[in-house]
């Protein structure tokens, strides 16, 4: 999906969608109390930059309201997700990481890694499981 590109999505917004999609699944709803706190920033700051993610067309807000994400904002932050979870699992069962340091390398790294290295990494998990 080259949503990043078409896009211009930061590494920033990318966590603020995966973190609303998050914070929907866990409580039913996004905040930006929930948010400033999840991603250890103000809550001005949240407000601030989903600003930049409703003009992309990726969420919806309403001062004192909760935060939703659009059909496309959902399928970005599932997309997002789905990286984090491959590149978990890659550093995990083939670099024998424990799941803490797999998972903090991952965050990092799903904002910087081309989707073909993703499908690969992938792909390679998915075989290493067959075996």
């Amino acid at each position: 999906m080259p949503y990043q590109d078409e896009l211009n999505l930061s590494s920033v917004q990318e966590m603020y969608l995966k973190t609303i999609l998050i914070l929907s699944e866990e409580n039913k709803v996004a905040r930006v109390k929930d948010l400033a706190e999840r991603l250890e920033i103000t809550k001005a700051s949240v407000t601030s930059g989903l600003k930049t993610l409703i003009d992309k067309g990726l969420i919806e807000h309403q001062p004192y309201s909760h935060v939703t994400l659009t059909e496309l904002g959902q399928e970005i932050a599932e997309a997002i997700v789905q990286k984090f979870h491959v590149i978990v699992h890659f550093l995990e069962d083939t670099l024998q990481m424990t799941r803490e340091l797999a998972e903090s390398n991952a965050c990092r790294m799903e904002h910087v890694v081309d989707l073909e290295v993703i499908e690969r990494l992938d792909q390679y998990n998915r075989v290493r499981a067959k075996q």
